[in-house]
């Protein structure tokens, strides 16, 4: 058994099913031939996207669908919808699409012919766009795509010519990708223009990335973080603080990001304003607000839905809020919604009416002594973050008069009991503390 052999069987026990994402190229059908050769066939299953990037693409397609009929290989074949508009788009597609037939298949791993001058590339594309320290890593052998599923990458040791001289040596027939060669394509003018200029002028650099690669792999790893809180963020070291806001802003954004949109957000955590805001990839925008970071999605913002509110028992649930009402001897309990009020439908002058917030609003605040408070005024004094002041769902009654601020006020004709409303603030984490019942402030 040769080391192609070896680099593969240290990476996996094949004692269950496994992926081969085949693109039909050079790199992919010489480890397609290597997992025949040292695997049992039963497990092994292939899967292929069509980019649809290509006119070409379809062939590619039908190519490797011929190669499994040979070998009675299981096929999965994903199409591209939509066709991806940019490198990072198919990466996310491709990503998406291994998932999905990964679980279909019920495969514990996913090969990848992955090689070290791709190592290379992917090495000196983050650095140029600015990826920062833990980008020199590069790609690893084994890496996680989601619970139970790996992927693996054994010729991450090879470089193109050493497959080339292999795939020559077994005269193997592959695909050819036209678009390998487009130098509209940012890392094809980093394959073919930057790397060989660089080889040019230190014909070492290969391995001296490739070294320097492999002392990043001693830097920390990032942390989880639940939320952008400013004591959580500080509390973190400078480097690991970086680290684990690119890791949180990148499976919110599902887009890459850079050290530039790091910058910018540490920057405003040291020095920003109340209501700052910094555009991210993937439609999303970072506000600070008070004692955090939120995100929010840049799209036309809805108007807000209203409900109505009778005697009789009902729900409603919209893109802010979900609500759930009647008398209480008909209302099972609700003890997941975040906010109750309890009252005497008696002394509430129905029907009553789940509204946005209006600029003359006050409430008269039960233990006040009859004094009202503007509305704004307690939002503002709650920290509530001024992009959800005018979705904040308010309840008033039939002239109009504000009776309940979740989680903030209530009015001082709010007594007794008999009627009930359960309230769950659905269009963002409220900034507010949720208690089982809604507290006399």
């Amino acid at each position: 058994m040769d080391l192609w052999h070896q680099s593969i069987l240290s990476l996996y026990p094949f004692n269950s099913p496994y992926l081969l994402a085949c693109s039909g190229g050079m790199d992919s059908v010489l480890l397609f031939h290597l997992l025949q050769e040292i695997s049992p066939s039963n497990l092994l299953r292939v899967c292929h996207l069509d980019h649809r990037m290509r006119p070409e693409s379809s062939q590619d397609a039908s190519f490797v669908s011929e190669i499994c009929q040979k070998y009675h290989i299981p096929f999965i074949l994903g199409v591209a919808d939509p066709t991806p508009q940019s490198e990072e788009d198919a990466r996310n597609q491709r990503r998406t699409f291994f998932l999905r037939a990964a679980q279909e298949t019920n495969s514990q791993a996913i090969f990848l012919a992955h090689h070290q001058d791709d190592q290379l590339e992917t090495i000196l594309h983050r650095m140029i766009r600015g990826a920062g320290l833990a980008s020199l890593r590069g790609m690893s052998l084994k890496s996680t795509l989601h619970e139970n599923i790996d992927l693996l990458r054994p010729f991450l040791s090879k470089s193109r010519s050493e497959i080339q001289a292999e795939v020559q040596k077994r005269k193997l027939i592959y695909r050819e990708d036209s678009s390998n060669q487009d130098l509209r394509y940012f890392r094809n003018r980093i394959r073919h223009e930057l790397l060989p200029l660089l080889r040019n002028l230190h014909p070492t650099v290969d391995s001296s990335i490739l070294r320097l690669s492999q002392q990043a792999e001693q830097l920390p790893e990032p942390l989880e973080i639940n939320d952008l809180r400013f004591q959580t963020l500080n509390a973190l070291s400078p480097y690991v603080r970086s680290i684990s806001l690119k890791k949180y802003l990148e499976q919110e954004t599902a887009r890459m990001i850079t050290f530039v949109h790091i910058e910018q957000i540490l920057s405003c955590l040291a020095q920003g304003q109340n209501g700052t805001q910094i555009a991210l990839p993937g439609g999303k925008k970072l506000i600070r607000a008070y004692d955090r970071f939120l995100i929010k999605s840049i799209q036309e913002e809805t108007s807000f839905s209203e409900t109505l509110i009778s005697l009789e028992s009902g729900a409603k649930k919209t893109l802010d809020y979900e609500i759930i009402w009647g008398p209480e001897d008909k209302i099972s309990s609700m003890s997941h919604f975040e906010y109750i009020l309890r009252f005497d439908p008696k002394r509430i002058r129905f029907p009553l009416k789940i509204r946005a917030r209006i600029s003359s609003d006050r409430i008269h605040s039960r233990g006040f002594a009859g004094k009202s408070h503007l509305v704004k005024k307690l939002f503002i004094d709650s920290h509530l973050p001024r992009v959800y002041r005018e979705r904040f769902p308010i309840l008033v009654d039939a002239f109009n008069e504000v009776l309940w601020l979740p989680g903030i006020r209530i009015a001082e004709e709010i007594q007794g009991k008999g009627f009930v409303l359960y309230l769950k603030i659905t269009s963002f984490s409220s900034s507010i503390e949720s208690q089982s019942e809604c507290p006399t402030l």
